[in-house]
């Protein structure tokens, strides 16, 4: 499988799902910081981009138009967490990101998202 994927997720655990299970199943990972992503993204051109809700935000506020640039490239793939509360996902979902709900049980869950953005890209590119 060719697919890139370029993560700004600070959660210890999903970043260790991603590197096990994804990079088992032939996906290219490579990770950034938030204030790296901008850079990282053109360099790399990934095909997903898998950040949190909080992350994005903050790349938004330094880099305003980030995520449409990023989204002209890449599907962009949100973790939500709990105490993100309702309002933070609903913003990301009406600005054409995918959802991500944590915390994730399996590493599957993850592979599982990235397959179907990657299948809502196609289908949307078609």
């Amino acid at each position: 499988m060719d697919v890139r994927i370029l993560m700004t997720e600070s959660d210890w655990q999903l970043l260790d799902y991603a590197h096990r299970d994804l990079g088992a199943h032939g996906y290219e990972i490579v990770t950034a910081r938030p204030e790296e992503a901008m850079l990282a993204h053109s360099r790399w051109q990934p095909d997903i981009v898998v950040t949190s809700a909080k992350d994005l935000e903050a790349l938004e506020a330094t880099a305003p138009g980030a995520l449409d640039e990023m989204m002209g490239r890449s599907v962009v793939l949100v973790t939500v967490s709990p105490e993100s509360g309702e309002d933070s996902w609903r913003q990301w979902a009406k600005q054409g990101c995918e959802i991500l709900f944590k915390p994730l049980l399996h590493a599957t869950e993850l592979r599982a998202a990235m397959e179907f953005a990657v299948r809502v890209r196609k289908h949307q590119l078609s």
